[in-house]
């Protein structure tokens, strides 16, 4: 019986009541809101809304713009050198076949690896 009940009232609070309310204590023992809104006339008057939402937006543009510079730096300086890393080896593969030409790739079964411990 007493299930019920609570299932009752849990509904009515979920039909009526008020949720997702949170209550913050301060130091004297007062209750407060956990987020209190303030007006937007409020708002306005005191901070320029607009003019502080256009001075974020230019900092964060530049910001960008210097972020986006060194980007492309590291960018090209990854694709200098992966270029660079085929012309040398296409060079010694080059080189390679002048010197050995009946060099296959032959496989004798033979492990070629060296391994060092330290």
């Amino acid at each position: 019986m007493q299930i019920l009940q609570t299932r009752k009232t849990k509904k009515l609070l979920l039909k009526t009541g008020e949720r997702g309310q949170k209550t913050v204590f301060d130091a004297d023992g007062e209750a407060h809101p956990e987020f209190e809104f303030e007006s937007e006339a409020k708002y306005q008057d005191a901070g320029k809304s607009k003019a502080l939402a256009s001075e974020y937006l230019a900092s964060q543009k530049e910001l960008l713009q210097e972020k986006d510079v060194l980007d492309k730096e590291t960018e090209r300086g990854r694709l200098r050198a992966r270029r660079l890393k085929r012309k040398l080896r296409d060079r010694a593969l080059a080189q390679g076949d002048s010197d050995n030409e009946d060099d296959g790739d032959e496989d004798d079964g033979v492990n070629n690896k060296v391994y060092i411990y330290i």
